[in-house]
């Protein structure tokens, strides 16, 4: 007689049989893929009975909940894993295959019956050909071109939890029980989980309040104990005036009434603050502990979603036709589950890419005197309140050139400036959109989408990319996150009447600068600092905001953000300080808002939008010749000149460059004289900046050239060179050069203050 569950029981079993069959799912798959290397002995035994218990526990737990197909399935792999112990049975690729496409249509099983729709695979073809497996003696050289057929299913990450026991059919309700005496464990949903964090986000906010009120009551306390004195003080002075002596004397006088009761207050302020501080300091202890406590609980070990990707690699792997041995190092570190689950499609972009572009096949790796097997590896290193993630390949490491090549022929980059990037420079194209170093159109990569959903996944976490790659060594993917997304500190500032906030992780620099410290070249404006330009925007421009005037005052206010590379100073109206916050992240469909992360309470009542840095970097630079502030009340607002940078140092070349870019100019290179009288044809330049010694044709001949040429003659040309004698300088002016730099004397202040003056 079958026993009718109420309805919230068979829900919960549902999750929890869910849950199980993703936990046992990856166990099988795990088991499969080891079993594939070939591995031999006790580790080969243990193997087979770890992937035969859990296709049992998946089969009595699906049967329990009456998921008949899951059952079948999982009865049927049941049956030809316990054929694996016998040491003649040939567990081939064909094989694998054919089980892990069976894992696949477990899963498939279990999304028809929560839709309640029919399987969209025949159960019965698949049965036969794993009962078939098992009842032959031997498979050697059996193939089946049926069992190749893909499934690209969701595979939801397992959450850890207890082992249950072997069961039979009958005893499958066992399922139901959340807790084992062995270990304790006890399963809850993340939704609880998740409510949980949110009443320990809110303690915070009230501990933040009692810190708050803890200082008004140390201000009560200290304006009694200054009132106090005061008052004493006067009280003396009474006493030794004529009229007021006997009054004041008098016990029952009403001075001496107020004096006891001003007594009595800062008494009892004094004892509410002493009382007041070790509650706070109790309270904040405990909290602390709660808060670490509930760190702990949404950290997971990192294999938990590194292990799955075994499988993606595999199946890229053979249908690439190439070997690769993936292993995972440090997988028992443990990370912020968010962050944990935001990496794995970046780590899947990355897998797929070294894969399909960095690691050869067989016969090429023969050739190059590479091992036929490749190297893939992802290692989980911690580092302080840092974790690495490095994904590295021993394939044929990515060429630089080819990156150029393909920079040039997408029109990334003109090709002048593709000559003025350092090696790292143009390794980091390879994360702009539409980029793709490959030529034909594959269903694994080649589609111009990747690697920049890479970096912005991993800039959303708060985490950067670095790569490190050798010829015909191998490539390395370093990305670099924190350790939890939880809590964070930002610093308050006011635009006009309003206090936003920036998390004090994107903040470089918080200064004040004078009026005459602003430069005003190139259309634009910018600071100097540590030698180098800095774009400068104002904030209420960039977040669309009414504009405020900063005329009154003497000192501007300046924050500096940063997004990879790219840095912009921000001008605001205060800087208020720096405040733990509670950040509540926007969600869909509120997600896209520009320039916005979230939101967090400061103090008991005010809330503060907390801005996006990312997005404003990209917002700032994007407004251009927008002036963000008058300097010495007259508008600087000019259109953006075009400058030719020429010299055979692409380092110079590329300093140069990156200075007056940031001014707002438009700025193009040549490697020699040549090659800048070359392109002075083609363009109009409003000012030249050259080397002397080049080859080909050095600075000195270019500008004579130049200023020789009516069409030319009228650009100005600002010589930087290393040769600073006299008779030098005095062939430079001689060749018609409006401007001698010294490179050892050079400063970006210096080469600003020039072309300020000759344009």
């Amino acid at each position: 007689m079958a026993i009718k569950l109420d309805p919230e029981i068979l829900h919960q079993l549902l999750l929890m049989f869910k849950s199980e069959l993703d936990e046992q799912i990856q166990v099988i798959t795990e088991g499969l893929l080891l079993l594939e290397k070939g591995i031999k002995d006790k580790q080969r035994e243990d193997c087979i009975d770890n992937i035969f218990r859990s296709a049992h526990n998946i089969k009595g737990a699906a049967r329990g909940i009456d998921i008949k197909d899951i059952g079948n399935i999982a009865h049927s792999l049941e049956t030809l894993f316990s054929k694996f112990r016998d040491e003649k049975f040939v567990v081939n690729a064909s094989l694998i295959n054919l089980c892990l496409l069976s894992l696949d249509k477990m899963q498939s099983a279990m999304v028809s019956f929560e839709k309640k729709v029919p399987l969209d695979f025949d159960l019965q073809e698949l049965t036969e050909q794993l009962d078939n497996w098992s009842h032959e003696e031997d498979k050697t050289d059996r193939t089946d071109t049926t069992i190749n057929e893909k499934v690209n299913l969701p595979n939801e990450q397992p959450v850890t939890h207890e082992q249950l026991p072997d069961e039979t059919q009958e005893e499958a309700p066992a399922i139901i029980a959340p807790i084992t005496e062995e270990d304790g464990i006890v399963r809850i949903s993340l939704q609880k989980l998740d409510q949980i964090s949110a009443i320990t986000e809110d303690l915070t906010i009230s501990k933040m309040e009692m810190m708050q009120h803890l200082n008004e009551i140390k201000q009560l306390y200290e304006d009694s104990q200054s009132f106090s004195r005061e008052w004493v003080q006067s009280l003396t002075a009474l006493k030794q005036a004529e009229d007021t002596s006997i009054l004041a004397q008098q016990e029952s006088s009403p001075l001496t009434a107020t004096t006891s009761a001003i007594n009595r207050f800062r008494i009892s302020t004094q004892k509410l603050y002493k009382q007041m501080r070790e509650s706070t300091n109790r309270f904040s202890l405990l909290f602390m502990q709660l808060q670490d406590q509930m760190r702990s609980m949404h950290l997971v070990p990192a294999t938990t979603q590194l292990q799955p990707l075994g499988r993606n690699v595999r199946d890229i792997a053979q249908e690439l036709g190439k070997q690769i041995d993936f292993k995972i190092i440090g997988g028992e570190i443990e990370l912020d589950r968010p962050i944990l689950e935001g990496i794995k499609a970046p780590l899947i972009h990355l897998l797929r890419n070294a894969i399909d572009h960095g690691i050869e096949t067989p016969q090429e790796r023969i050739i190059s005197d590479k091992p036929e097997i490749a190297q893939l590896t992802i290692e989980v290193v911690k580092a302080n309140d840092r974790i690495l993630i490095t994904v590295s390949d021993d394939g044929r490491g990515i060429n630089v050139n080819t990156i150029a090549d393909q920079a040039i022929k997408k029109n990334l980059l003109p090709q002048h400036e593709i000559a003025a990037l350092s090696e790292t420079e143009i390794l980091d194209l390879i994360f702009r959109p539409g980029f793709s170093s490959k030529e034909i159109i594959t269903d694994i990569s080649g589609r111009g989408v990747g690697l920049d959903v890479v970096l912005s996944n991993v800039r959303n976490l708060k985490g950067t990319v670095k790569i490190e790659t050798q010829q015909g060594k191998g490539t390395h993917f370093i990305i670099n996150l924190p350790l939890t997304l939880s809590t964070d500190h930002g610093l308050m500032i006011r635009i006009g009447d309003d206090n936003f906030a920036i998390p004090i992780s994107s903040v470089e620099h918080v200064t004040e600068i004078k009026r005459d410290e602003i430069i005003n070249i190139g259309g634009s404006q910018a600071i100097l600092l540590n030698n180098e330009a800095i774009p400068l925007r104002n904030l209420a421009t960039v977040l669309e905001l009414k504009k405020h005037e900063f005329k009154s005052l003497d000192y501007l206010f300046v924050v500096v953000i940063s997004k990879g590379q790219q840095r912009v100073a921000l001008l605001v109206n205060e800087i208020i300080g720096e405040q733990e916050l509670v950040i509540k992240r926007l969600k869909q469909p509120l997600k896209s808002i520009r320039n916005v992360m979230g939101a967090a309470f400061v103090g008991s009542d005010e809330v503060i939008i907390v801005l996006n840095t990312n997005d404003l970097v990209i917002s700032a630079l994007r407004l251009g010749n927008i002036t963000p502030v008058q300097v010495n009340d007259e508008s600087t607002e000019t259109k953006p000149c075009h400058i030719l940078i020429v010299d055979d140092s692409i380092t110079i070349r590329t300093f140069q460059k990156t200075t007056l870019e940031a001014c707002g100019y438009q700025v193009h290179v040549a490697v020699d004289g040549q090659n800048a009288w070359d392109m002075i044809q083609k363009h109009d330049f409003n000012l030249i900046v050259t080397d002397v010694e080049m080859p080909f044709m050095n600075g000195f001949e270019l500008t004579e050239r130049i200023k020789k040429t009516d069409k030319f003659k009228h650009i100005p040309i600002i010589i930087v060179t290393s040769l600073n004698s006299e008779a030098e300088q005095r062939r430079g002016i001689e060749v018609g050069a409006d401007a001698y730099i010294v490179k050892s004397q050079f400063e970006s202040k210096v080469l600003l203050d020039v072309i300020n003056q000759l344009i």
